[in-house]
């Protein structure tokens, strides 16, 4: 199988310097304890592939059974890898700083019905040098490393590499000094186990049973360098779990008419071992490996 992909970027408006991992603040305001960050990017991929062709709402690494009609080459151009950020740092609250963040992407092609902005991140934090509090739209603390993809918002989000996802949060994290460049964090959070939708005679009806799940992680890091091009500390290692549950409605139907209705309620569970190390300033490499079951609402083994 081969498949060519040909990227390309454009920064139209920069809130960082495009290699650094600190962002500047473009607005200050009343007495400067309060900066304001905002920012966007246009990410322009086209993908060209031949053996297998492509969807065109889909991923460069999705690749879709032989085409049966025998023209399997494809080409696809979009920005949907694009986003907007928007974020606030400040003001004091005794030796706490309070802060937002929020994080569009672009979904759908401009053309699409469907076509607008999708909040992945969307918190509000409260943090000094040893606690951080946040509630709101965030990352999953179980396996949060996101491999770095053409196109960032998927990261192999369906491909069996598990959370890479966004949910509703509540979590809490210590930080410990271990030296003068390191530190550990140990994060504990209660979060939303599946997003709720509903259907009229609740067929394959997946919601959440009543419990947040809980997750932790506990984090060790060294070697940190603003300037580097790669985003991650000189060396990263982290252990991270999940345990929880969900319920699904199963109906069983007889021309048309409901027979046997029954409830399965699925234990999520999963452990993770994480790590990331960074060569200078250009090079890195990171990885993870985990174990657990019923991790589909993590984005875990192939949904």
């Amino acid at each position: 199988m081969k498949k060519y992909i040909i990227s390309c970027y454009f920064l139209i408006i920069c809130y960082a310097n495009v290699f650094s991992q600190s962002p500047k603040h473009i607005l200050s305001l009343a007495d400067s304890s309060v900066h304001v960050f905002f920012g966007a990017n246009l990410k322009t991929t086209m993908l060209l592939t031949n053996r297998r062709p492509a969807p065109s709402t889909g991923t460069a690494y999705l690749l879709l059974p032989k085409d049966a009609t025998g023209v399997e080459g494809t080409f696809d151009l979009n920005a949907r890898a694009s986003t907007i950020y928007l974020a606030a740092d400040g003001p004091q609250l005794g030796s706490f700083k309070l802060g937002t963040k929020m994080v569009f992407y672009v979904i759908r092609d401009l053309a699409d019905p469907a076509y607008g902005l999708l909040p992945a991140l969307m918190y509000v934090d409260m943090k000094n040098n040893q606690w951080r509090f946040a509630v709101g739209q965030q990352v999953d603390v179980f396996a949060e490393r996101i491999p770095n993809m053409i196109d960032g918002y998927f990261a192999l989000a369906s491909s069996g590499c598990v959370g890479n996802s966004s949910r509703g949060q509540l979590r809490a994290t210590r930080y410990i000094e271990t030296g003068k460049n390191s530190k550990l964090s140990i994060t504990l959070a209660a979060s939303q186990p599946v997003s709720t939708y509903f259907s009229k005679d609740l067929r394959n009806n997946s919601e959440n049973n009543g419990v947040p799940n809980l997750e932790w992680a506990v984090k060790y890091e060294t070697g940190k360098d603003v300037n580097a091009w790669v985003p991650y500390n000189a060396v990263e290692l982290a252990v991270s779990g999940i345990t929880g549950s969900y319920r699904v409605f199963k109906n069983d139907t007889l021309g048309g008419v409901i027979v046997n209705a029954r409830i399965n309620k699925p234990h999520v569970n999963g452990i993770c071992g994480e790590y990331a190390f960074r060569l200078g300033k250009r090079f890195g490499i990171q990885g993870e490996v985990y174990a657990g079951q019923a991790l589909g609402n993590y984005l875990g083994a192939i949904l």
